[in-house]
């Protein structure tokens, strides 16, 4: 625990509710070693030596295990943890998380301001391909003796009766990183633990969109649509904390009726996939007209009307709308109560702008205006080199590979063919089995700059993998010089 604390310095005790968290404990109280001054963990059943585990590490335990009677109370356990806490500020942490370790002196500097009671931090989760899948300001370190407390069985929620404001300290959660079968295990359970609080609470709005959440990730989507319908149809926005649960039940209204809609597309049901469509573009409007800055439903509206290709403006500027309000966000953070799905995802914001230009183009080409058609390209190529540049490190492969290739494409529209070629070969450097339709436009480029030969070494790569490519073998014919002017590219946004 801390030791160089000077004798007036405010005191902080992290409080810590667990269960069968034992392998994870190092990690999280690592990460709070060098900050607080104790730690109090409560387990409430565990069966893999945590308490013990957590005594190795220099905490103090208490044994509060759940009745078998009766369900999970979460609120309880977290308000029996911190009746242990007798320092200045309590810093609540969860078994699976872990402190920024570039944000301890942070925390240490705003346990001594006099003007705040409750700070919140922000909380990142993580999938199991550790990929970011949220993001949301919680109160994580409060004033003890205030009279805070915590409310809800599940999903529990600090009460306070001072203002929360939000610090840039961040927590990593790796709670949604388990293996798939132990995060349906974990789904199960907090169904259990949901059906049996709605029946207790069947107006508690914030418990409808949770259970909706969990019974989405089980696949029960229309049972999941029930109960954010509960909300959507009979929640009013007059709460910031109201407005948030009734966004984020649009937002994954949305996201149901999108992925209801691919699904019937890959069965060639048009119809009925565009009417599901249509409905995931309206609870993205519905939310948008309650706060135009929701990042998750702009991201998610340009992808949509991205898709239509019809409206390719309308991308544009939603898509940029997007691009402002995560800016914002992040300068000027709030206790909004709401989980963000896409904080942190500018690059993907960048790439559907870029796709948004790239569609522009083509309107533009089809009713002949070129001038314009050159600054779409223009455009289209900034973006998705923007998005090249933040892409995470973990990106999935199929997205890395559909950006380099709209960023090549693009950019040898605008005649920059080099740049086009060496952003080509960096794809084919790193994918598992060339493309023909890389090594066909590369052949396209490498003709518009007067090569013939590296032409048709890269058709002929092209046929090598796909014999029946047509557009290498019309090009390979034609390559007995330069590419005639009716070459073209080919690439799909």
């Amino acid at each position: 625990m801390r030791t160089d604390t000077a004798p007036k310095a405010p005191t902080i005790c992290c409080c810590m509710i667990v269960k069968n968290e034992g392998q994870n404990l190092p990690r999280v109280l690592g990460s709070v070693k060098a900050l607080v001054d104790r730690v109090v963990v409560v387990d409430t059943g565990s069966d893999d030596g945590s308490p013990e585990v957590a005594r190795e590490l220099g905490a103090e335990v208490y044994l509060h295990p759940w009745p078998q009677e009766k369900p999970f109370d979460f609120s309880a356990a977290r308000n029996i943890a911190q009746s242990y806490a007798r320092e200045d500020w309590i810093l609540v942490m969860d078994g699976d998380d872990e402190l920024e370790p570039a944000d301890v002196g942070l925390v240490l500097r705003l346990a001594q301001r006099d003007d705040v009671d409750c700070w919140c931090f922000l909380s990142i989760s993580t999938n199991a391909a550790g990929v970011e899948a949220g993001t949301h300001w919680l109160p994580r370190l409060y004033r003890n003796g205030k009279g805070f407390h915590y409310e809800g069985r599940v999903h529990n929620q600090l009460k306070t009766t001072s203002p929360q404001t939000c610090a840039g300290v961040r927590v990593y959660h790796y709670g949604y990183g388990l293996k798939p079968a132990e995060m349906r295990r974990k789904w199960r359970r907090s169904a259990r633990l949901l059906a049996r609080a709605l029946r207790e609470e069947p107006g508690n709005y914030f418990q409808h969109y949770n259970f909706a959440v969990v019974l989405s990730n089980l696949k029960r989507e229309g049972a999941a649509l029930k109960h954010l319908q509960i909300v959507i149809d009979r929640s009013a926005p007059e709460s910031e904390v109201n407005q948030a649960i009734l966004l984020m039940c649009l937002y994954l209204k949305a996201q149901i009726k999108r992925r209801q809609a691919d699904r019937l597309s890959e069965l060639k049901k048009w119809e009925k996939a565009a009417r599901e469509y249509a409905l995931a573009e309206a609870a993205c409007l519905t939310a948008l007209d309650i706060d135009n800055g929701f990042p998750d439903c702009l991201m998610l509206l340009g992808e949509l009307i991205n898709r239509r290709g019809n409206e390719p403006l309308a991308a544009v500027k939603v898509c940029r709308q997007y691009l402002t309000a995560v800016t914002e966000m992040r300068a000027r953070p709030r206790p909004h109560n709401l989980i963000i799905n896409t904080m942190n995802l500018d690059y993907a914001g960048y790439y559907q702008l870029g796709r948004a230009y790239f569609k522009s183009a083509q309107v533009r080409g089809t009713n002949g205006e070129q001038d314009g058609v050159a600054l779409d390209f223009r455009m289209a190529a900034d973006n998705f080199q923007r998005a090249v540049y933040k892409a995470p490190d973990n990106i999935n492969f199929k997205q890395l590979f559909e950006l380099y290739g709209c960023l090549a494409f693009c950019l040898m529209q605008c005649g920059s063919f080099d740049a086009g070629i060496e952003t080509y070969r960096s794809m084919l450097r790193v994918m598992p089995r060339p493309h023909p339709e890389i090594l066909n436009n590369m052949g396209t480029a490498y003709g518009r700059l007067n090569k013939p030969r590296q032409a048709r070494e890269c058709y002929r790569k092209a046929l090598d993998i796909d014999p029946n490519y047509a557009a290498a073998r019309h090009n390979l014919r034609e390559t007995g010089g330069e590419i005639a002017a009716r070459d073209s590219l080919t690439w799909t946004a």
